[in-house]
């Protein structure tokens, strides 16, 4: 009876040591295995280093004009888009365009040599005209940027940004309306003050670039001033040249999304 009881005792005990190894190795390959997994984290694909590449941008303003832009419209709004390489140094070069858009045109007296007394205009069927006019403009050009990963950095690809941009922009009063023969296409050019001329741009950004890819975005204020000059040769509600020189001014509230497509990413093991 005791020799059987030592046997089953003795049992036990290897059965505990064994059993013991084996949760011990276990456990071991299991931490391994997490270790390995989360080694395969995005920041594997995306370390935190200052990267170059392609990024597409589309964004969206809301702006304000100053200076003589300040006498033919009011609030506007704008949707562009942009192209630019980012270099490892986080500067920036590319092409952007914007299109602007409005519906506050200031001036009320542009078709006073064609409407009634009582300031109505005629259509061709005897009927009150309704006339509907816009803004619309747009600016293209190059850009270029610096990104301070020193400023607001949460990454090495994320700060506070400074932008310069350049190019052409133009702008008129967009005329619509049926039936009215003192406005048809070949009329409306008397009456749009088509300007057109050289822009200047800067603007100061936060921008942020996420090791994920998922979240990338810039939102800051832009200021435009454009050296332009009218372009018709005479505009038909005054009698007078539409060539004069002008300082046409905005000021933007901008908000974009953009997507960074890396160049050459280097592959990097971290565990978190």
């Amino acid at each position: 009876m005791k020799k059987n009881l030592s046997i089953v005792l003795l049992f036990c005990l290897v059965h505990q040591i064994v059993f013991a190894q084996y949760q011990r190795g276990g456990m071991h390959e299991a931490n391994k295995k997490n270790t390995e997994s989360k080694n395969y984290s995005y920041k594997s694909f995306f370390p935190d280093s200052s990267r170059a590449a392609v990024c597409f941008s589309l964004q969206g303003s809301l702006q304000l004009p100053y200076g003589n832009l300040y006498n033919r419209f009011g609030f506007s709004k704008a949707i562009g888009m942009s192209i630019y390489y980012k270099a490892k140094s986080n500067f920036c070069i590319g092409i952007m365009a914007d299109y602007f858009f409005g519906s506050n045109v200031k001036d009320s007296n542009l078709f006073k040599n064609i409407s009634t007394s009582d300031g109505h205009i005629i259509t061709e069927t005897g009927d009150y005209a309704e006339l509907r006019l816009y803004e619309r403009g747009y600016y293209v050009g190059p850009t270029f940027g610096f990104i301070s990963n020193k400023l607001l950095s949460s990454n090495k690809n994320t700060g506070l940004s400074f932008w310069f941009s350049c190019g052409y922009t133009e702008h008129k009063i967009k005329i619509l309306g049926d039936n009215i023969l003192q406005l048809t296409e070949t009329y409306k050019i008397g009456y749009d003050r088509l300007t057109a001329g050289f822009f200047m741009q800067e603007g100061v950004f936060y921008n942020h670039m996420s090791l994920s890819h998922l979240i990338n975005y810039r939102i800051g204020l832009e200021f435009m001033q454009g050296f332009t000059q009218g372009v018709r040769s005479v505009n038909f509600d005054t009698g007078e040249s539409g060539k004069q020189k002008r300082f046409d001014g905005l000021m933007a509230i901008k908000i974009g999304w953009f997507l960074p497509v890396n160049l050459h990413p280097k592959k990097q093991d971290y565990t978190f």
